[in-house]
């Protein structure tokens, strides 16, 4: 999965006009990202996604389980991939041309930045769920 979005990273930065490819990191078990035929970004297994995906998945399940849950999970999936990959084409550049914000940008803000399109999700999925629950209607409030 790592090396799967390792090269739709690279797809997508070369798409926009990157000089960009991958190569395998075998003493790391990760991904290198060349950017400018610089070593830009390793990608380990905690970069791909799948840990927000069961993060993601898990509400969604815990909450409901109706068949429009299968709906939701594809749309969130389908949202967060690509969310992932422009987090990794941010890293990649900011590596080579703003070394000094890497830390920032990969502890703080893209972390930030994906948690909020997660919950934003979320919050859309169970607005939709409390309102199929109540057929529709506005619930009441005290």
């Amino acid at each position: 999965m790592t090396q799967w979005v390792s090269s739709h990273t690279v797809s997508l930065m070369n798409l926009v006009g990157f000089e960009v490819y991958d190569g395998l990191t075998p003493e790391e078990v990760s991904t290198t990202i060349y950017l400018d035929n610089q070593s830009s970004i390793r990608v380990f297994e905690g970069c791909n996604g799948i840990a927000v995906f069961i993060l993601f998945l898990s509400f969604i399940w815990a909450f409901d389980s109706r068949w429009q849950t299968v709906i939701y999970s594809a749309v969130g999936v389908v949202i967060i991939h690509p969310t992932n990959l422009v987090r990794l084409a941010g890293l990649t550049w900011i590596s080579v041309h703003r070394p000094e914000m890497m830390y920032f940008t990969h502890k703080y803000l893209f972390t930030l930045v994906i948690y909020a399109v997660v919950f934003g999700i979320w919050v859309i999925f169970v607005r939709n769920a409390m309102k199929a629950a109540s057929g529709g209607r506005k619930a009441e409030t005290a």
